[in-house]
């Protein structure tokens, strides 16, 4: 009588890294995501002054990137975009992307000037340097129009040591004094429509990341982790 002596061990081996090869493909795309989300981040945040609607560095870019992973019956989907992980969303993260023409739509003001009759229609608010939020945040804003024609929001202010044409009493101090004389501060210029450079903040980083998807997803690659997972320590 003779025995046959059979070491299915390898075999094994290679079953138990083909049952974990979704797993490691689902890592990899992961990792890959995670990183390429954290790029985008930082492309979005180093975005110059005025090249994001007129915001600057104000974050919101940066804070609505996001991923997420679909999984389907045989497949998985990455996202990743703006407005992808959160309810949230940028309304012009695509135009600051690729560039552009906005038009005003929504937003009216009544425009105010000495000489001319009051105008209105819809404009588009673009902050100056240093100013930030909305044209709510400045309570008592108005519109106005200069002299050289353009439409500007401003915020009317108090000087102290500004002085008027025309002296008041003070009782205070016992004689005629020259009072505060107030400000206008410009906060907003309102525009019918503004032209967005393309920064390609989002493309670059793509095109970029392709390359380094497609070594992350190499089937040497992805066994090697595979074996890994399942107890293999790789090839």
């Amino acid at each position: 009588m003779s025995g046959i002596k059979s070491d299915f061990r390898g075999a094994f081996k290679k079953t138990d890294v083909l049952k974990t090869t979704p797993k490691a493909l689902r890592f990899q795309a992961t990792r890959w995501a995670a990183e390429t989300v954290k790029m985008l981040k930082r492309s979005a945040a180093s975005m110059k002054e005025g090249a994001s609607m007129g915001h600057g560095k104000t974050g919101a870019l940066a804070r609505a990137v996001g991923m997420k992973i679909v999984a389907g019956f045989r497949f998985f989907t990455v996202r990743i975009g703006t407005g992808v992980s959160s309810l949230h969303d940028v309304k012009y993260a695509k135009i600051q992307d690729e560039g552009g023409t906005v038009n005003a739509r929504n937003a009216f003001f009544i425009i105010q000037n000495i000489k001319d009759k009051p105008r209105h229609g819809p404009f588009l608010t673009v902050p100056l340097r240093g100013v930030k939020g909305r044209v709510s945040n400045y309570p008592g804003a108005f519109a106005i129009r200069t002299k050289t024609g353009k439409f500007l929001i401003a915020q009317s202010s108090r000087q102290v040591g500004a002085v008027t044409t025309k002296a008041v009493y003070d009782p205070l101090v016992g004689r005629r004094t020259r009072a505060p004389k107030a400000k206008l501060k410009m906060l907003f210029v309102l525009k019918r429509s503004v032209k967005i450079p393309a920064s390609y903040w989002f493309t670059n980083v793509i095109d970029r990341r392709e390359q380094d998807l497609a070594e992350m997803m190499d089937p040497e690659v992805v066994y090697n982790i595979a074996s890994q997972m399942a107890g293999g320590g790789g090839a």
